[in-house]
C-alpha cells in the first residue's frame, strides 16, 4: 500500500514539473510556420501572413510566407515560457507592434487575436506564479 501511494505521489509531481517546464520553441522557418498555423482556425490560417518576430525590440517583422488574407499569424514568442503563437486581425496587430516597440498604441475599433494554444498571464494574487488561461 505504501509503495503503491509513493508511486501516486511521484508520477502526480512529475506531471506538475513537466506542465511547468519551459516548452522548446520553434527555431527554423518551417518549425515556425507550423507553430504560427497552430494559433487559430484554419479559415483563417490558410490564406494569413505569416511573420517571425523582430530580433530586437522595434525590429522588423521577418515575412515567412505572404498571405492573401488581412489577418497575420506569429510564431511564439522568443524569449516566452511557453509556445503561445497567435493570428491577429490588422487592429490587433498594430497594438501588439505598437506595445513592443514602446509606443502608445492608438486604438480606435476593437481587434481580434485567436490563440488556440492559450497563454499565459501574471497571477494577480502577489505569490509571483504564473497561471494559465486557455479555452474550455
Amino acid at each position: 500500500m505504501k509503495l503503491i501511494l509513493a508511486v501516486i505521489c511521484v508520477l502526480t509531481a512529475s506531471s506538475v514539473v513537466a506542465q511547468t517546464a519551459m516548452q522548446a520553441h520553434p527555431t527554423t522557418d518551417a518549425e515556425k510556420i507550423a507553430d504560427a498555423l497552430k494559433a487559430g482556425p484554419s479559415f483563417i490560417t490558410k490564406d494569413a501572413t505569416l511573420l517571425d518576430w523582430p530580433a530586437t525590440p522595434g525590429g522588423e517583422y521577418r515575412l515567412l510566407r505572404k498571405g492573401t488574407n488581412e489577418w497575420t499569424c506569429l510564431p511564439a514568442i522568443p524569449g516566452y515560457p511557453h509556445d503561445e503563437p497567435g493570428c491577429f486581425d490588422p487592429v490587433f496587430l498594430q497594438w501588439i507592434k505598437d506595445s513592443l516597440a514602446g509606443k502608445q498604441p492608438h486604438i480606435d475599433r476593437i481587434g481580434i487575436s485567436y490563440m488556440y494554444n492559450g497563454a499565459w498571464v501574471p497571477n494577480k494574487s502577489g505569490k509571483g506564479r504564473l497561471r494559465a488561461t486557455r479555452r474550455a
